[in-house]
């Protein structure tokens, strides 16, 4: 087996995506593709001044982008919403991927945390996937808990992404998350064991 190096960690909305990133730093560092988007609102002018250019100068202050501002106009609007990915995704794409170069031309493993990781090819730049799911109704569920969402709306939004069957066929290793913690890192650890054991 060839040795990995770059592992992507992805699943649908609320399928325990940061609870399994959170613990699997402590075998490794783990780069969430999120907070590369936060990173880049607060230090890249030229993606500052994009944002400002298409939304308005309210949405940036002294330290960047102002992320409450610009997601009160993007939420409940899909052309907006389509124009801000249009600015944002190209420019993390080109930092992500020069982060999973580095990782792998360094031989010194890392997870890299990409929550539409399958919707946009990035399978393809990564030597190993692991995907978390859970059913809808335990989406729905966590969705409601976490923001007091209604139903509808939880399911709309599982709805626009792509099916869990799907990503399973493309994926390299799967962990359903319908449980306690425990259960979740539990599973984590067994894969991880084996992961390392196999590419070594």
């Amino acid at each position: 087996m060839h040795p990995i190096y770059a592992i992507g960690l992805t699943g649908g909305i609320s399928s325990g995506k940061s609870l399994a990133g959170t613990y699997l730093s402590r075998y490794v560092p783990v780069l969430d593709s999120d907070h590369l988007v936060h990173e880049l609102y607060s230090s890249d002018q030229a993606l500052i001044n994009s944002i400002a250019e298409a939304f308005g100068s309210q949405c940036v202050g002294k330290e960047g982008v102002l992320r409450r501002k610009l997601r009160e106009i993007v939420f409940k609007d899909s052309a907006q919403l389509e124009l801000l990915n249009s600015i944002v995704r190209p420019k993390t794409s080109e930092v992500l991927l020069s982060r999973i170069l580095s990782c792998k031309a360094s031989r010194q493993p890392q997870v890299f945390m990409i929550p539409l990781l399958f919707e946009n090819g990035w399978q393809k730049e990564l030597d190993h996937v692991l995907l978390l799911g859970c059913s809808v109704e335990t989406q729905v569920a966590r969705i409601l808990r976490r923001d007091g969402t209604d139903a509808e709306d939880a399911r709309l939004v599982i709805a626009a992404q792509m099916p869990l069957h799907e990503k399973q066929k493309l994926c390299d290793y799967y962990i359903e998350n319908e449980g306690e913690p425990q259960e979740l890192y539990a599973r984590l650890d067994v894969w991880w064991q084996s992961l390392m054991s196999e590419s070594s």
